[in-house]
């Protein structure tokens, strides 16, 4: 229980000793050798491959286990050495695991020919084809013609129930049923049946994640199956299953058609296929996790398609569910919020509950932001109409009074409109970027982050818009840099936006500022070392605009050299840079160097011992 829950550090100090004691417990009777094997298969899979130096050790105990244990006693340890055979191999990896994998592979296939119905292995060997899938990817293959039939066998199954009248139905709980009393009938659930429906939708989606192009054969029965599983309302499990897989399943069409030289009709013949449905599961779930990920689903097949892949219908068609679960959620909103104003029984653990829910719509929220976000980007100026559908929601979340939350998602939103829209949306930025402004000194770190990110995208795509206020722009993120505690714990991350965003403003709008100014500005605010996501991108800004200076960027007597010099060295050797912004920042101080070679020799050593390591490590 503690490996299954801790971070893979955790552990670390403790492995070797930790493993010795468990070693023991393979030696001991079998309830214990049970939990031995257990325990030894949670510990590899939170180290990872830290586990390696212990594989060879433990895996002749577990091959061991699948090859003397014969008796049916003996079919639940067998079933965990399986467990932890393949979880094994998922830590340390292919290469290393490779040899034992064949062995592994011809013991479950062996086995599954001769499961019984209640063999408790059965649901062991599912679990550990998923797991040698991911461990072998693409020459796990050949074994799906193994797999397969049998898996969707039972993917495809239908609600298994019965309905007796009250008097007689059965008394006691039966295992694997789940009675509920209806009126003056009870109706009979066979829930085992569900679980090996949910379970096998799984296993289908691992499979059609993993292997990619290499799935394609599959693609039309799994879809078949899986597609009306979306309205699947009696287990939340399959429907979040089929949700999952439509990308994966797009994704495995695009790769084999990539491949074989085929068109893209077979690409859009299954997406015609899942649209619709995927649309209706989305305007009828009740259960909001699933919802959710429909939501993410939809996103994500977008995503896999890529520019111009939806028809009018369809874009119309996600827009209106869209709108429609906006105007849900809002309801339940004001109907919390009526009760929370009155009603005697409103107390703290009701209020709690109101609370849980409000944050569950938030991730709903979100991820209807990030769904809008791929469908502007993939239909760019098309999808615009079909935006404003539901686009009045991100307004009204910027006025004064909404949750942090909400707020943020708009400014997202909006971020998203101006770069992916870019001229086509200048009405839109110049209406919102009052807004913006307030919202880059907002206490709420998210907030401020998206309206900074927000003010640096305006500064690239919309010239004109943004020239009117480009100096006050400067000005204010220039102070939300400068403020107190700006820099520190929460508020790191929304400041590197900012800095990015004045990079930018120097970068795409000099002309509209004082160029002077807005260098000083830039030089005294720099660097990045907080953002991972914001700080290549900053860089490779800024090293575009000293290109674009030339000496000019030195300043007078070449005083402005050290602290570029300091700049562009600060994030060699860290994940703040990848390997080609390393590049150029060699290149530029190569080109500084054969400029001046006695200047820059004097300004590197002005500059922080680390920092002179750096420069002195590359050159």
């Amino acid at each position: 229980n503690f490996s299954e829950s801790s971070e893979k550090e955790s552990p670390l100090p403790y492995l070797k000793p930790l493993l010795e004691g468990l070693h023991k417990l393979l030696t001991m009777p079998r309830i214990a050798q049970e939990q031995g094997v257990t325990a030894v298969a949670a510990v590899a899979d939170c180290v990872s491959t830290e586990f390696t130096p212990y594989y060879d050790f433990f895996v002749p105990y577990m091959k061991e286990i699948l090859h003397r244990a014969s008796g049916t006693e003996y079919r639940m340890l067998r079933g965990k050495a399986m467990e932890c055979l393949s979880l094994l191999g998922v830590a340390v990896g292919k290469e290393k695991f490779y040899n034992d994998a064949k062995e592994v592979i011809q013991v479950l296939q062996t086995t599954e020919r001769n499961l019984t119905d209640d063999d408790p292995q059965a649901n062991f060997i599912l679990h550990a084809w998923a797991r040698l899938c991911k461990c072998l990817g693409e020459e796990f293959q050949p074994y799906l013609e193994t797999i397969m039939p049998r898996l969707l066998n039972s993917a495809n199954l239908d609600l298994d129930f019965q309905v007796h009248s009250t008097e007689a139905a059965p008394t006691e709980a039966e295992e694997g049923w789940e009675f509920l009393p209806v009126g003056e009938k009870t109706i009979a659930i066979k829930t085992s049946t569900l679980e090996e429906k949910a379970t096998a939708c799984n296993m289908l989606y691992w499979y059609a994640e993993e292997l990619k192009g290499s799935f394609f054969p599959y693609v039309q029965p799994v879809a078949q199956i899986m597609v009306p599983s979306l309205l699947f309302y009696y287990h939340d499990g399959v429907r979040t299953a089929a949700a999952s897989v439509m990308p994966a399943l797009l994704r495995s069409t695009v790769d084999h058609a990539k491949a074989t030289g085929q068109g893209p009709e077979v690409v859009a013949q299954l997406w015609n296929f899942i649209c619709p449905t995927l649309i209706q599961s989305i305007e009828g779930e009740i259960d909001t996790d699933c919802l959710i990920l429909l939501i993410e689903s939809f996103g994500e097949c977008v995503n896999v398609l890529g520019a111009g892949c939806l028809s009018h219908e369809q874009q119309a068609g996600i827009a209106k569910a869209i709108q429609q679960r906006f105007e849900t959620l809002m309801g339940f909103r004001q109907k919390r919020m009526n009760a929370q104003a009155g009603g005697e029984d409103f107390d703290k653990y009701e209020a709690q509950r109101l609370e849980e829910l409000t944050n569950r719509d938030d991730d709903v929220i979100a991820q209807i932001a990030d769904c809008t976000g791929k469908l502007l980007k993939h239909m760019k100026m098309d999808y615009m109409a079909h935006f404003a559908l539901y686009g009045k929601n991100w307004l009204y979340f910027l006025e004064s009074g909404a949750r942090s939350h909400d707020t943020q998602m708009a400014l997202c939103v909006l971020d998203d409109v101006a770069e992916y829209l870019q001229g086509n949306s200048a009405q839109i930025i110049h209406d919102v970027y009052p807004h913006f402004l307030r919202y880059s000194q907002d206490g709420s770190p998210e907030v401020r982050q998206a309206a900074c990110y927000g003010l640096g995208v305006f500064a690239q795509y919309h010239g004109q818009v943004f020239a009117q206020v480009a100096r006050p722009a400067l000005e204010a993120l220039a102070n939300i840099v400068q403020s107190p505690g700006a820099r520190e714990g929460e508020f790191a991350i929304p400041t590197d936006n900012a800095i990015s965003s004045i990079t930018k403003i120097n970068l795409y709008q000099r002309e509209n500022i004082d160029p002077n100014v807005g260098l000083e500005v830039l030089l005294s605010v720099l660097p990045v070392l907080d953002d991972k996501d914001e700080s290549d991108i900053t860089y490779n800004n800024f090293l575009t605009l000293l290109e674009k200076l030339g000496a000019n960027a030195f300043g007078q007597s070449c005083a402005h050299v050290p602290k570029i010099l300091f700049i562009l060295s600060s994030p060699l050797g860290t994940e703040f840079v990848n390997e080609p912004t390393t590049h150029r920042i060699k290149a530029y101080f190569q080109s500084v160097s054969n400029q001046d070679a006695n200047m820059f020799t004097q300004a590197v050593g002005s500059i922080p011992q680390d920092n002179q390591q750096k420069i002195q490590a590359m050159m």
